[in-house]
C-alpha cells in the first residue's frame, strides 16, 4: 500500500468549535419531530460547510440536569458541532441562529457554546 504525503499548510486560520445541544423533546414531554433536527443541520452545513450531530434516532447522547427556582430539570438532547473561522459574521449568524433555534424547539434557552480549537498540523 502506497501512501501520499500531503502537503503542509503554510497558514492556519483560527478556528472555534461550536457545540449545540438540541432537546429531543419539547417541554411537555412530547418528541420533537426530527425534521426540526435535519432543519438545523442542513442550516449548519449551508453555512459552514459541515458538522457532526451524536448519532441514534431518538437516543439521547447527554441528559443535561440543572435547577432553576428549585426545580430540577432534565433535558435529553444531541450534540452538533462544527469548526468554523472566529470571525463577527459567524457569531452574528450563531446569536440569530439560537433565536431561531429556540422558537423552532419551543425552548426557553438553546445552549451553544464556543472554545478556541488549536488543530495539530
Amino acid at each position: 500500500m502506497a501512501f501520499t504525503r500531503r502537503k503542509r499548510r503554510k497558514h492556519y486560520t483560527p478556528r472555534h468549535q461550536i457545540e449545540i445541544l438540541l432537546p429531543l423533546f419539547y417541554n411537555d414531554g412530547i418528541l420533537i419531530e426530527p425534521e426540526k433536527v435535519d432543519q438545523t443541520v442542513q442550516e449548519i452545513v449551508n453555512e459552514f460547510r459541515g458538522c457532526r450531530i451524536t448519532s441514534g434516532e431518538g437516543i439521547p447522547a447527554f441528559n443535561g440536569y440543572w435547577v432553576d427556582e428549585e426545580t430540577l430539570y432534565r433535558d435529553a438532547v444531541k450534540s452538533l458541532i462544527v469548526e468554523a473561522p472566529q470571525t463577527d459574521t459567524n457569531f452574528e449568524f450563531l446569536s440569530r441562529l439560537k433565536k431561531t433555534l429556540e422558537r423552532r424547539f419551543e425552548q426557553i434557552e438553546i445552549y451553544i457554546t464556543v472554545q478556541e480549537v488549536k488543530r495539530i498540523v
